[in-house]
């Protein structure tokens, strides 16, 4: 228990106000409180990120080549043509279509991310000090004209008060 004496300290050491008038002390109880706020902190990310696969892809495509066919035909009529050995040569071109490969990047298809906010409920819990204020047990009966709200107390003979050692 606690004692106050008029010189302003208790037996522990506790500080107390004096009033200007000197007549009463106080001492003051704090007393802890919760404050709750809230922060934003990165608790992780997603990565989305993009690869290539490669797909072995067979088609058939119809292509046209030129074929020559020699043909020989014995002549039956004369032609105006007159007959030499010169070694004479006719150059015939032949064509064919030749499959030309290409590939181009085409956008088939996006990704769209969004982000949604969801509200969840944490519970917190928390010690909370408290100072109180302890006297020594009411001692004799109330006189009259005492106020119900006020307690007096009458210190015990034989323990240390600052008044006791003050002495």
């Amino acid at each position: 228990m606690e004692y106050l004496g008029l010189s302003g300290t208790s037996t522990r050491g506790v500080a107390a106000a004096t009033s200007a008038a000197g007549d009463e002390e106080r001492i003051v109880l704090a007393e802890e409180e919760l404050e709750l706020r809230k922060q934003r902190v990165e608790t992780g990310a997603v990565e989305i990120d993009k690869h290539v696969e490669t797909e072995h892809v067979r088609e058939s495509v119809p292509v046209m080549r030129e074929e020559v066919t020699v043909e020989r035909r014995p002549v039956t009529e004369p032609t105006n043509t007159e007959a030499h050995f010169d070694g004479d040569e006719i150059r015939i071109p032949i064509v064919e279509e030749e499959v030309v490969i290409e590939k181009r990047a085409v956008v088939k298809e996006e990704l769209v991310i969004h982000k949604d906010q969801v509200q969840d409920q944490h519970v917190v819990e928390a010690d909370l000090r408290r100072e109180r204020g302890n006297a020594p047990k009411r001692r004799g009966k109330p006189r009259a004209g005492d106020d119900e709200s006020r307690d007096r107390y009458t210190p015990v003979h034989g323990q240390d008060t600052d008044r006791d050692s003050a002495r």
